[in-house]
């Protein structure tokens, strides 16, 4: 499909979680995108799920990594592949509530000076005393970087402009996406964030701390 905008899931035993999370892409209100799926070596079902996805929606590619990469390598990888105007992120066991690509996409098409925007986000369920507010506009999430993170990595969706900017991200094991957003900051890449959740953002695995 013709469009602007690619949306990258790299996954490893997922198998839980991966058809809802993909299930909420595959919902948006917004329609125009692709999303690529990338299977970093999985021993469970996962593959097989995201193969039955691929099969309903030609919007979806799948890529099979013969063995381990790693998220920054896997998402790299796919980039290189599928490259596009605009590039987001998401996680297999995360939910996309139905207008995240619409809002995101409405405000990046408006605003020229925006290259990264991110939202707010639910911590593991949809209720009000899980809010996550993140910082806003550009110069609180700066001011605040090392306080509170700049961004919920699978909300984010950036101009590519800004992504080659930095070379991509770094093969590294953990935190890859500060590591971007820290060498982004350095190339003066401006930051928004939504106020309004617009993810269900599952903690399990993931830290919230920098």
């Amino acid at each position: 499909m013709k469009t602007e905008l690619n949306i990258y899931m790299a996954f490893q035993n997922n198998e839980k979680t991966i058809d809802r999370s993909i299930e909420s892409i595959l919902l948006q209100s917004y329609k125009k995108f692709n999303l690529i799926l990338i299977d970093d070596a999985s021993t469970d079902n996962s593959l097989n799920l995201a193969k039955n996805w691929k099969q309903k929606d030609k919007r979806i590619f799948l890529i099979i990594n013969d063995k381990k990469i790693g998220l920054a390598r896997s998402l790299n990888k796919a980039i290189k592949l599928y490259p596009n105007l605009f590039l987001g992120r998401m996680d297999a066991d995360d939910y996309a509530l139905p207008n995240k690509f619409k809002y995101q996409m409405n405000i990046l098409q408006k605003f020229n000076s925006i290259d990264v925007i991110g939202t707010s986000v639910f911590t593991n369920s949809k209720d009000k005393r899980n809010y996550l507010k993140l910082n806003s506009h550009h110069n609180q999430i700066i001011k605040n970087v090392y306080k509170m993170m700049p961004f919920a990595h699978p909300t984010i969706i950036m101009r590519s402009d800004a992504f080659t900017s930095v070379g991509g991200y770094r093969n590294i094991n953990k935190t890859q996406d500060l590591d971007l957003f820290y060498r982004m900051r350095e190339r003066k890449v401006k930051f928004h964030n939504l106020k309004i959740p617009l993810l269900i953002y599952n903690t399990s695995r993931k830290n919230l701390k920098k």
